[in-house]
């Protein structure tokens, strides 16, 4: 049995799933409110980033509405979706440091 995953773990997965099914935080947020639950964007971002918990039975409603914690295939698709974003994010960063570093040698 492998280790639970961390909130910033579970924020990831949330966010990765909430992109693919192309919603807004603003979206999910007001998708979230009509089942019932006190969510804003701002908790959305809050779950996203690992600075909130996310309660069992909101992760229940979360697999309803965008997929999260479908199935271990989907989760793997996910986990290979967060890893390209944070390749894309370090190469993003290498080429804005090489661009200002050449404007700092002109």
């Amino acid at each position: 049995m492998s280790a639970p995953l961390s909130d910033a773990e579970i924020g990831e997965e949330v966010r990765a799933f909430r992109d693919a099914a192309g919603m807004s935080q603003q979206e999910l947020a007001t998708r979230m409110k009509d089942c019932g639950f006190t969510w804003a964007q701002a908790t959305v971002w809050a779950v996203e980033s690992g600075n909130r918990s996310l309660r069992w039975s909101e992760g229940v409603v979360l697999g309803q509405l965008i997929g999260f914690g479908t199935s271990p295939e989907n989760s793997e698709v996910v986990r290979d979706a967060i890893a390209y974003r944070r390749i894309l994010e370090v190469v993003g960063s290498r080429e804005a440091n090489a661009q200002q570093t050449q404007v700092g040698a002109a």
